[in-house]
């Protein structure tokens, strides 16, 4: 290792702090991958005992962003054959959302997913594909909510 950070005892404070309180233009943190390598830039285990901790946590209470990407931001410039993002449950009890959005009362512009397709799809080439293998005891879309009020709306 060139860098080995060990925190034995118990303790409060941040491990590594970052500030920045000036003008900044450059990337606090930058990974370039340039050589053949095969390690993982960001490695985060959770082990039973830190099951308590969340591995990422943005928050944005700043004025209102205006810059795409401020959050994710994910730029493919090649070829691939693997998914950019990849979420596996694997064969566990799980109870909680894979993907949860709360977009809040006053988020009432805010779209919760916008997809964009620039390039024709090719034959058999799906904008969606969801294969469900074992038995569903519950709604794969759940509308019903929301057209009853759109109509109730509507008179």
């Amino acid at each position: 290792n060139t860098i080995e950070i060990n925190k034995t005892g118990a303790g409060s404070g941040n491990i590594l702090d970052i500030d920045i309180t000036v003008a900044h233009t450059g990337n606090v943190i930058n990974i370039d991958y340039t050589g053949a390598a095969t390690g993982d830039a960001l490695n985060i285990l959770l082990t039973t005992a830190g099951l308590g901790a969340q591995c990422i946590v943005l928050d944005n209470t700043g004025t209102a962003s205006t810059t795409a990407g401020w959050a994710l931001d994910i730029n493919i410039a090649a070829a691939g054959s693997a998914a950019a993002i990849d979420i596996v449950t694997g064969a566990v009890a799980a109870t909680g959302d894979v993907i949860h959005i709360d977009t809040g009362a006053t988020a009432t512009g805010q779209r919760l997913f916008n997809l964009d397709i620039a390039a024709a799809l090719g034959v058999g080439t799906d904008a969606f594909d969801i294969d469900i293998t074992a038995a569903l005891a519950g709604d794969l879309f759940d509308v019903l909510p929301l057209l009853t009020e759109k109509l109730k709306a509507a008179g």
